[in-house]
């Protein structure tokens, strides 16, 4: 199973958060970039696009007081 990424500290709400396919050994959370209500996670190791290790990026944005995965982007040379 995928780690779920925890997001909490001086003066945040701690949310946790994990892609819906939740594969082992993908990589998720190794990498991580958020700007107002969205933000993006990396997976390395994800190989859902038919190639080895070709990675994704996992786009996850507020709804309230949670975290929704809205789109999984996947390279198109993988």
């Amino acid at each position: 199973m995928s780690p779920i990424l925890c997001f909490a500290g001086p003066g945040f709400i701690e949310h946790k958060v994990a892609p819906n396919n939740r594969i082992s050994g993908n990589g998720f959370g190794c990498s991580l970039s958020a700007m107002h209500n969205y933000f993006v996670v990396g997976a390395n190791y994800d190989d859902n696009n038919d190639g080895i290790y070709s990675g994704a990026a996992y786009i996850f944005e507020r709804s309230g007081n949670s975290w929704v995965e809205t789109a999984k982007l996947l390279a198109d040379d993988r």
